[in-house]
């Protein structure tokens, strides 16, 4: 079952009137002329950001993992308890009969009596620490003095990738255009 309709009731197009041509539709033209110019600009950004991250991530856990004293790979580590001594807070332990006092560094999260564990130094064990995420692994100063490094040099980065040259822009664009000739082609 089909239904005709007559030519006379089915508009194909109207004809508005259009405006006079002026600077603001010609910057118009121009921006969407421009338009892939610009994606190809933010995908490259996307890409600079996830290369960023991904080197901080790899810089930053590699610092923590061979800079920390006590060594956390060549020491030894056991169990200790919070204590204070002489207005400063610290983990007691004992090595070879001896009894040790660890540094603590953020002592706002631990309570007196709470039994912790410590890292330290077979030859050295008054060289010892508390073996925490926040104060052995992760201090404030230097998550903060990388986060700035990090913000500084993605600054950087982005002031000189954010204008390009036209020139630069276009020759980006005809490469992806160009088909790729393999190695052994004839």
């Amino acid at each position: 079952y089909a239904q005709t309709i007559p030519e006379q009731a089915v508009p194909c197009s109207v004809n508005y009137p259009q405006p006079p041509a002026s600077d603001t539709q010609t910057a118009c033209t121009r921006s969407v002329a421009q338009a892939p110019l610009r994606q190809t600009a933010n995908a490259y950004l996307c890409r600079l950001r996830l290369i960023v991250i991904i080197l901080y991530i790899v810089c930053f856990g590699t610092y923590l993992l061979f800079t920390r004293q006590p060594d956390y790979f060549d020491s030894n580590r056991t169990v200790g308890f919070i204590v204070k001594d002489h207005d400063k807070v610290a983990a007691k332990f004992e090595y070879d009969g001896k009894t040790y006092l660890a540094r603590v560094r953020y002592p706002a999260l631990t309570a007196t009596g709470k039994k912790v564990r410590v890292v330290y130094e077979a030859a050295d064990p008054q060289n010892a620490s508390q073996l925490t995420l926040f104060g052995y692994w992760i201090t404030i100063g230097e998550l903060l003095a990388s986060l700035v490094i990090v913000a500084a040099l993605f600054y950087i980065a982005h002031s000189i990738t954010s204008n390009p040259v036209p020139e630069a822009l276009l020759e980006e664009l005809e490469a992806g255009q160009r088909p790729r000739l393999r190695k052994y082609d004839p």
